[in-house]
């Protein structure tokens, strides 16, 4: 038996599904309308906190500036936020940030012949977020002449000791040369280049790095980085390690970047918005093995313990390096001043014999000092 439908019938049936489709054309149109105001919105909340951001951190490059400070080159340290665990973010209304981390550095400049030691002990979309509220770098400018020590630990033993004269050693100490014990790591290499590190039975578990300088504010300015409980992998760390010159000093428009990954963990967020420094790469060919593999070094920060014992003996010889400059210079300047004292005593005792006039001697000590 077959149901016939009236022309009537058929014909409203075909409205209600034109009314239907159309209905769901307009729900579809809404939706695709507050999706592109969503991320225009968050698009214009980047830009402004980039700005914000780069504005911020000029300042105190301009400061730096001021003081006739242009790095030459340095390191800097931060927290290593785990992204896929979720270590180190926040929670602000339905979105998850992984803020810029606290950081702090050393940097150098060889022409004023100073060093840089800075912090900025907050995540900075936390000052970002609270009006009326300012970035601080903390700082302090140490010349070259009193950095007096730089060593580094590997699992509370020293393996590299750079001593200045002020302590009658001159250049570098490597205590033991091969580790024994916990510390498990040959330490080899005397160039500027990345020292080699041998792998034995124990890995680093922790690594300091000790800078010693003779200003009474900051005796020593200690980087740490230990193998957290949490780790991923063999040799993973805390913290991260990378070259200061992508950071704050890359000389970019906008020194702050944000990209978005959708969730992957159990939070109750719609995406995550990572906040990152500019990953400013010198000019490289990417096809170039030689120059392709020494840039991603250059901008990439390392968590790994093994990368980051390689950095920090890299860091000590350039900071001995430093050291035996000036130890040269004072030495020279110390031989100078006696070479004076003996010519003004031969001028002091020509005159008492009355060869040469008080005039005279006048004359011939003003040239000599």
């Amino acid at each position: 038996m077959g149901f016939f439908f009236s022309k009537e019938s058929r014909e409203q049936r075909a409205r209600e599904k034109e009314l239907e489709r159309q209905r769901e054309y307009e729900r579809k149109e809404q939706l695709r309308k507050e999706e592109e105001e969503r991320k225009e919105k968050i698009e214009q909340q980047k830009k402004a906190f980039c700005i914000w951001y780069s504005q911020e951190t000029q300042k105190f490059i301009n400061e730096l500036q001021e003081k006739n400070f242009n790095p030459t080159w340095g390191f800097e340290v931060e927290p290593d936020n785990n992204t896929q665990q979720g270590v180190g973010g926040k929670q602000y209304g339905d979105v998850f940030i992984f803020d810029i981390p606290e950081i702090e550095g050393l940097a150098f400049d060889t022409t004023s012949k100073q060093m840089l030691y800075y912090t900025c002990p907050t995540g900075y979309y936390d000052i970002y977020d609270k009006p009326n509220t300012h970035l601080e770098y903390k700082y302090v400018l140490i010349p070259f002449e009193n950095i007096f020590k730089a060593t580094v630990e590997v699992n509370s033993q020293t393996t590299i000791s750079t001593v200045t004269s002020k302590e009658n050693v001159l250049g570098r100490s490597i205590v033991g040369g091969i580790l024994a014990g916990d510390a498990g790591a040959i330490i080899g290499g005397t160039t500027s280049k990345e020292n080699s590190v041998s792998k034995s039975e124990t890995l680093p578990k922790k690594i300091v790095f000790n800078i010693q300088t003779t200003n009474p504010e900051y005796p020593i300015i200690a980087f740490e980085f230990k193998k957290p409980y949490w780790g991923i992998g063999e040799v993973s760390g805390d913290k991260e390690v990378a070259d200061t010159m992508w950071g704050i000093f890359s000389g970019q428009t906008e020194l702050a970047y944000i990209f978005e990954w959708e969730q992957k963990r159990k939070c109750n967020t719609y995406t995550d918005r990572y906040y990152c420094r500019f990953h400013g790469a010198p000019e490289h060919d990417e096809n170039n093995e030689k120059e392709y593999r020494p840039v991603l070094d250059y901008i990439r920060p390392f968590s790994n313990l093994e990368i980051v014992l390689k950095r920090v003996n890299k860091y000590a010889m350039q900071i001995e390096s430093i050291i035996q400059q000036c130890n040269t210079e004072n030495q020279s300047n110390n031989d100078a001043n006696i070479d004076i004292v003996a010519e003004l005593t031969k001028l002091a005792d020509m005159k008492e014999k009355g060869i040469i006039t008080e005039e005279e001697f006048a004359k011939l000590k003003a040239k000599l000092i």
